[in-house]
């Protein structure tokens, strides 16, 4: 009666923790999805007012720092603002991805706890059946064993009552004194006692089968206190898990009031995103416009400086040629007046050295050229480099809209023209720093 008191107390327990565990799995659920709402409305709200007069003042800044004619300063401005545009996403979507990833931990403990807690209640309700199906198969070997200990003790008193009355007839006998009748009484009484020993070696059977029995009983028991610590741990688990409900229910509160104090009107942060591109289109296009009017300046420009360079080299060539020709002539006359002439040697030999002299003068200078010219070339592949990079800085940092447009609208700013340019930009201040003075030729 005791072991099925306890099984029943055992079932109730385990079906008050079932209910449990669906109504933990109930506001599971309902917690995820209203963490799900809230990771959505976190992505939609990514600015807020620090962070929009943030943006406002860099914006500014950079359009104070626009405002150069210069090339280099455009392509600076450009990268300052995609550095100060690139943060403004970032600390949103940190926010939003640290509570997304705490959030995303906790319901991973939880169900990892809730399918522990299931298994081990499985496994407790499996034993729990296995140890009542044993408890009753037990049991009922052991009424059967109670039913045949009954039955032989009902044998038993019979066979006594039947001594009884045989000791009696015994008595009558002997009184009587006829042997026969007492050698068949003794052997009637010779096969009741064996009959007597026979049932005591089965009641013995029976005791050893009865002492068995208590021992599985036992270890019934102790299973039962086995299943009842398991309970109690599975309580306490319970317990834990309505705790951590507890906690996510006070983030959910903290996480609604978070979005209540950091709402933005979406409306007003896009009328000032807009009102930030145009003005910095606008400032872009007037700056491009600059740039493109300094580039053709430049370019023709530098077709004026390669008209006189290519000038100053056909000169130069003819001048050098001009020389060599006079050299040689009069060499071929001093050596032809040498003979008739020869208080001239002198003179002659003077005039053959300075010749000599200038001639080297003109080949230094002319290795110097060369020099240069290389020097040029090089630093002219360095510039065209730089300029590259820059132009591809500047095109991945302007956005893609007024990029379209100012392309659309600004012709010079396409890759062979911009090469073009830059070989100009280069080659003038390579002539400008380089070439000799034109009295020099």
């Amino acid at each position: 009666m005791q072991l099925e008191a306890l099984n029943q107390a055992l079932q109730e327990e385990l079906s008050t923790l079932l209910g449990k565990c669906e109504q933990l799995e109930k506001s599971k659920c309902q917690l995820q999805e209203e963490v799900t709402k809230h990771h959505h409305h976190l992505e939609t709200l990514v600015l807020d007012c620090s962070q929009r007069e943030q943006c406002t003042g860099e914006v500014a800044e950079g359009a104070d720092q626009e405002r150069s004619p210069k090339l280099q300063e455009v392509s600076l401005v450009l990268q300052a603002q995609a550095a100060h545009q690139a943060p403004l996403g970032q600390t949103g979507d940190i926010h939003c991805d640290s509570m997304r990833i705490q959030l995303e931990e906790r319901i991973r403990n939880l169900e990892s706890e809730l399918e522990r807690i299931k298994t081990t209640q499985e496994e407790s309700a499996s034993r729990k059946e296995a140890t009542q199906g044993e408890m009753g198969m037990y049991k009922e070997l052991y009424v059967e064993e109670v039913k045949t200990r009954r039955c032989l003790a009902k044998k038993l008193e019979r066979l006594e009552k039947l001594l009884r009355i045989e000791s009696r007839k015994l008595r009558v006998n002997e009184e009587k004194g006829s042997q026969s009748q007492l050698e068949e009484m003794k052997k009637r009484y010779s096969e009741k006692v064996k009959e007597v020993d026979r049932f005591q070696k089965e009641v013995a059977e029976l005791s050893q089968q009865l002492d068995r029995e208590r021992e599985q009983c036992t270890q019934l028991e102790a299973k039962n206190q086995a299943l009842q610590e398991e309970l109690s741990a599975l309580r306490g688990e319970c317990e834990n898990l309505a705790l951590d409900k507890c906690q996510l229910q006070e983030e959910l509160a903290k996480l609604h009031h978070h979005l209540e104090t950091n709402v933005v009107d979406r409306s007003q942060l896009e009328q000032c995103k807009r009102e930030v591109e145009e003005q910095a289109d606008q400032e872009i296009r007037q700056k491009l416009q600059e740039v493109n009017e300094f580039l053709q300046a430049q370019a023709a420009h530098q077709d004026t400086l390669e008209e006189i360079r290519s000038s100053h080299v056909d000169s130069l060539k003819k001048q050098l040629e001009d020389r060599i020709r006079d050299l040689e002539r009069a060499l071929g006359r001093t050596k032809s007046n040498q003979a008739e002439r020869p208080f001239q040697k002198e003179s002659t030999q003077a005039e053959v050295d300075k010749y000599k002299e200038l001639y080297l003068v003109e080949a230094q200078r002319r290795k110097s050229l060369t020099k240069k010219l290389e020097r040029a070339t090089e630093r002219l592949a360095v510039a065209n480099t730089k300029l590259f990079l820059e132009r591809h800085r500047s095109r991945s940092v302007v956005p893609s809209s007024a990029v379209s447009g100012l392309l659309a609208a600004s012709p010079l700013l396409d890759s062979p023209g911009l090469g073009h340019v830059g070989i100009s930009l280069g080659l003038s201040r390579s002539l400008a720093l380089r070439t000799p003075p034109r009295h020099l030729w």
